[in-house]
């Protein structure tokens, strides 16, 4: 089974030659109005509820960082995800973008929210008389650890060659 990357609308980059201008930081401004309200040199974007940063133009909506990833390196990111490198979507400058497979995106990222341990593939198990820590990775078992220490440390020994550069590791808060 071949796994085809997400279906996107290209990026119309002649408009966005046209209309923006990449500032420092990240910041899109607006180099020619689309509007008689929009005045130019202001920045462009809009946050729908719940969502990343978007830019209207003329009546399609397109990712924030879509347009600062091509304004800043020249490369429209049809069939790629945009990857935030310090995982905050807000930070949108062109140093914290690059370009990756869903599943390199996806392996930058933390625990799912409903994760009560806060690690990716750990849970607490009760073994005999004690809890114990089971690892798992690609719905293999590891191994069974006494500290979650030792369940974290195995279980990112077995993850790191599949993530390479894309491997988020939580950082320790003592």
């Amino acid at each position: 089974m071949v796994i085809m990357p997400k279906a996107r609308k290209p990026l119309p980059t002649d408009l966005i030659d046209e209309y923006f201008q990449l500032m420092e930081g990240g910041l899109v401004v607006w180099k020619k109005s689309p509007h008689p309200k929009i005045p130019t040199g202001t920045k462009a974007g809009r946050t729908p509820k719940g969502r990343h940063l978007q830019i209207m133009l003329r009546g399609s909506s397109y990712g924030y960082h879509r347009i600062v990833y091509y304004l800043a390196y020249g490369v429209d990111s049809i069939g790629y995800e945009i990857d935030h490198i310090n995982r905050d979507p807000t930070d949108n400058r062109p140093e914290n973008l690059r370009l990756a497979t869903e599943v390199q995106n996806k392996w930058n990222k933390g625990a799912n929210v409903n994760n009560k341990i806060g690690q990716r593939g750990i849970r607490q198990r009760f073994w005999g008389q004690s809890y114990r820590w089971e690892v798992s990775f690609r719905c293999r078992y590891v191994g069974t650890y006494k500290t979650l220490e030792e369940a974290i440390e195995a279980w990112e020994k077995v993850a790191k060659p599949y993530a390479k550069e894309f491997f988020f590791h939580k950082e320790k808060t003592d």
